[in-house]
């Protein structure tokens, strides 16, 4: 008797110190894949009053994209069509219901599991029932309802059979919380565990957070790759299988990826998490998390649509690459050594001692835009530029290995004492053309003419001035961590205003028209959208501002942050 009370009173005390639970917890621990949202209404909000929600309701964008509804993808496809409309009011009004706290999680087996929590008072779960069974009344399928009981609450079981499958399904109510799924068990325990009390708000402050397994991603993309079988076909050859690629590059190391919204309607912004317990095997050994170098030193011109300051690991991931063929196929080890052997007596390139020994991690790259067309120019840091310019030199001059392969494609000229070599797809023709040379201790590829204004510029001090002081540029700086390994900017509204005005958007209209006044895809979503329709460039520009971000080292992975800043007036 004394062991039974002493029992009793250990079990009271922890039911009286246990911590209230999250609403957003009660999902399983190990779902594949999970959506939540603290507040449905406050999401609703934010996006609606955001760029992207102005620019959605705008009336002259939604008559260019033939006034689409969000409604029209509710699940509803297997409704006779005269009860599609019906049906999707109902959906509405059911959606309209979710005010607060929301989560959804899938587990992907031998069968699919879905779970779902949301924060609800019993008028509303009570009307979520009734438009259940209004909508029910509506489908081909037969759906039955019956009502049970679980430790005094009640559980709705929900069947849906067709001519193919039967589908079940319960549904609950309880401390304020709609729950829903098609595992049972999860209902049952999770009702027992609210036995002890209601659960707690959510104190997270993000929009939207979506978590993957990694372990399920690793295993789709095994998947995914995996060849196809002969049908009944023994002495079929083999085939390379693909799937191989997931263990061999270490990307099995993966344990989840998340992507977060949070912030304003002024100001949104995306995390996304890779976290992979810090492995810097197979294709994790391409990060290279140390801190960006302090101060800009290159001279970047003063306009550019686009701008990265960044590092990869390139010899780290050349390194890897031996193992990750021999867990590929043991078989064609032997195979890569004896190509890049070819590779050094047919072109006189070594790679890792030619070019790679001699590259650091960090680089720098930036675009612009003209008449609709980009040029980009990329500039890596190198360790010791003069030895990989005597490289080039060796190559690429008259003689070189690599000069006799190219032929008349291959054009030498020397720039303020710099040798350039530029390379193009038709002799004489620079439009499709890029260059490649070693200047201000970097290594430049991209297009001729900025490759050119780099090189004057090195020997210009103000040169940079300005797009270092431009709004845009300051912005980055400011939202960039000093423990950031990557940031970049892409200005989107100067992007749109340029990419309409070119001639390639022109083009892209006719092709579009083209395809949607073809009989066989008039009934197409996107046949819908009209290019007589599309506003003026500066009209769609104007609901947009650029689009900043930066990568860090977190512990466990990396994490990258991506802001759509506000709309300036004075412009970016």
């Amino acid at each position: 008797m004394k062991t039974h009370l002493i029992i009793c009173a250990i079990l009271l005390l922890a039911a009286g110190q246990a911590r209230p639970v999250d609403r957003l917890e009660l999902l399983p621990s190990n779902v594949h894949l999970r959506l939540d949202l603290p507040n449905v209404d406050h999401f609703a909000d934010v996006i609606a009053d955001s760029q992207i929600g102005r620019f959605w309701k705008d009336p002259e964008i939604r008559d260019f994209l033939g006034h689409p509804e969000i409604t029209a993808l509710l699940p509803n496809l297997d409704a006779p069509e005269q009860q599609r409309e019906i049906l999707r009011k109902l959906q509405t009004e059911q959606l309209s219901l979710l005010r607060g706290e929301a989560a959804f999680g899938l587990n992907f087996g031998g069968t699919t599991d879905f779970y779902f929590v949301a924060g609800m008072p019993e008028p509303d779960y009570l009307q979520v029932v009734e438009i259940d069974r209004r909508i029910a009344e509506l489908l081909p399928e037969k759906v039955t309802f019956l009502r049970e009981k679980f430790q005094g609450t009640e559980i709705l079981r929900t069947t849906r059979t067709d001519k193919n499958s039967t589908n079940v399904s319960w549904q609950a109510w309880a401390r304020e919380t709609l729950l829903e799924s098609s595992d049972r068990v999860w209902i049952e325990k999770t009702i027992a565990g609210l036995q002890a009390g209601a659960p707690r708000d959510a104190l997270s402050n993000h929009l939207l957070r979506l978590r993957m397994d990694g372990a399920w991603l690793a295993e789709a993309l095994r998947k995914a790759l995996a060849p196809d079988k002969p049908a009944g076909d023994t002495e079929a050859p083999a085939v390379f299988d693909q799937s191989r690629l997931v263990e061999a590059l270490h990307i099995n190391e993966l344990q989840y990826v998340s992507f977060t919204l949070q912030g304003t309607a002024e100001k949104l912004e995306s995390v996304t998490r890779l976290a992979n317990n810090n492995s810097r095997r197979g294709i994790w050994s391409i990060l290279d998390t140390n801190p960006l170098p302090v101060g800009l030193l290159l001279p970047v011109p003063a306009g550019v649509v686009s701008f990265s300051l960044d590092r990869l690991n390139l010899p780290g991931f050349w390194s890897e690459l031996p193992d990750a063929i021999a867990r590929l196929d043991p078989n064609v080890a032997g195979g890569f050594q004896f190509f890049l052997g070819m590779l050094q007596q047919t072109f006189g390139i070594d790679p890792e001692n030619d070019i790679l020994r001699h590259m650091e991690t960090c680089y720098l790259s930036y675009g612009r835009l003209e008449k609709g067309r980009t040029s980009n120019l990329l500039c890596w840091r190198l360790k010791d530029p003069q030895l990989l310019k005597t490289t080039l030199r060796r190559l690429l001059t008259e003689g070189g290995p690599l000069r006799t392969a190219l032929g008349d494609s291959l054009q030498e000229d020397e720039f303020l004492g710099q040798q350039l070599f530029t390379i193009s797809q038709n002799a004489g023709d620079q439009t499709a053309a890029w260059s490649l040379a070693v200047g201000g201790g970097h290594l430049l590829i991209g297009n001729p003419d900025m490759l050119r204004e780099f090189l004057r510029a090195l020997n210009n001090p103000a040169a940079g001035a300005a797009f270092q002081s431009s709004p845009l540029f300051r912005s980055l700086q400011r939202h960039t961590p000093p423990t950031a390994f990557a940031q970049s900017f892409f200005n989107l509204p100067v992007f749109l205003r340029e990419f309409m005005t070119g001639p390639n958007w022109q083009t892209w209209r006719q092709q579009w028209e083209a395809w949607r006044t073809k009989p066989e895809n008039k009934d197409h979503n996107w046949a819908k959208f009209d290019p007589a329709r599309i506003p003026e460039p500066d009209k769609i520009a104007g609901f947009f501002g650029p689009l900043i971000s930066h990568g860090r080292a977190v512990d466990g992975g990396v994490e990258t942050t991506i802001i759509l800043l506000p709309l300036a007036p004075e412009g970016w």
